[in-house]
């Protein structure tokens, strides 16, 4: 295995066991693992954030800083492209999934009463954490790299 890239089969089957902790799980677990995880995630990337060269806000800042604007302050010190583009991509669904996404199951399941529709949203779960498991190992592949400014887009020679 080459340690300094990471892609195709690989990163299949690491997606593949880190969605095992949702298995067996009722939809109502699988989404609370899924928002768990979306917040350990945020709290790495607003570790990295602080530890980045240039970074200046104050810890209380920090604190209440959301994923979204993690990612910003993140791109502003020169976030890698590649991280930025998935992270950007799955702030968007993770806001859906954290102020929307219950509220409407809940709405269908009252008004279908509790029939058929949980596919669609089992299917949107399912892809959404799809995502954040690429994220986390991602993250953690890339600060494996024991040198936080691995997460700067890479400077042409």
């Amino acid at each position: 295995m080459d340690n300094s890239t990471i892609g195709g089969q690989e990163l299949r089957d690491k997606i593949s066991a880190g969605m095992k902790v949702y298995d067996d799980k009722s939809f109502i677990e699988r989404f609370g693992i899924f928002m768990g995880k979306a917040q350990l995630l945020e709290f790495g990337l607003k570790k990295i954030l602080a530890s980045l060269p240039g970074f200046s806000l104050e810890e209380k800042k920090l604190e209440r800083l959301t994923l979204g604007m993690t990612r910003v302050e993140l791109q502003k010190l020169g976030l890698r492209s590649d991280y930025d583009d998935l992270l950007k991509s799955f702030t968007a669904q993770r806001n859906t999934m954290a102020h929307e996404f219950l509220a409407n199951y809940a709405i269908t399941q009252q008004l279908m009463q509790g029939a058929g529709l949980i596919r669609t949203f089992d299917r949107e779960l399912v892809h959404a954490c799809i995502v954040l498991e690429q994220l986390i190992i991602l993250f953690d592949f890339i600060n494996g790299a024991g040198d936080v400014t691995a997460w700067l887009e890479p400077k042409a020679p």
